[in-house]
């Protein structure tokens, strides 16, 4: 298969899981984005750390993205709840993990093609 066969292919598949199952499953996609956007809103701005956000932060903002799929999809989807939980376990391994890097600390990472939209290294927490 060429890449181009094999890229249209997987494009044909994601419109059919986007417009089928996925669908039903997460709801409406603009009210669960929409839901997805406060809560991260909410998120970011209670959250007691300035600057950018860490790798505890990622899986906090994953399992509020599985709690509003939970409250804009298809109701009891058992797959939302495992997750949110799964997200909230990591989120605590990372935060009271003794050797994890401390949420101010940032590695730099190139990614050159890029460049004109990121305005310089991006930072990761390391």
């Amino acid at each position: 298969m060429t890449s181009g066969v094999m890229a249209g292919a997987i494009a044909r598949e994601a419109a059919d899981i986007v417009e089928g199952a996925r669908n039903a499953q997460h709801g409406d996609k603009e009210r669960s984005f929409a839901a997805i956007a406060g809560l991260w809103n909410a998120y970011l701005s209670a959250r007691k750390a300035g600057g950018p956000i860490g790798s505890v932060d990622v899986a906090h903002m994953m399992a509020l993205l599985k709690i509003a799929r939970s409250v804009q999809g298809q109701a009891g989807f058992r797959d939302h709840y495992v997750d949110a939980v799964g997200y909230a376990a990591i989120a605590g391994e990372l935060a009271l993990d003794a050797g994890a890097a401390p949420a101010d600390r940032q590695v730099a990472v190139n990614f050159p093609e890029h460049a004109a939209w990121r305005g310089g290294g991006a930072a990761v927490e390391g």
